[in-house]
């Protein structure tokens, strides 16, 4: 059986750049300050 739709690694990266688009704080692209600290904890 084959799978329709997209290879894996397309998905993968189409959700990457979506991320990017909407600065998700996963992808390092948000400035926010609750972001920062969470990203400064010790």
């Amino acid at each position: 059986m084959v799978a329709e739709g997209p290879s894996p690694l397309g998905a993968l990266r189409r959700h990457f750049l979506a991320g990017l688009e909407r600065c998700d704080p996963v992808t390092g692209l948000n400035g926010h300050p609750q972001v920062l600290a969470f990203h400064t904890l010790p």
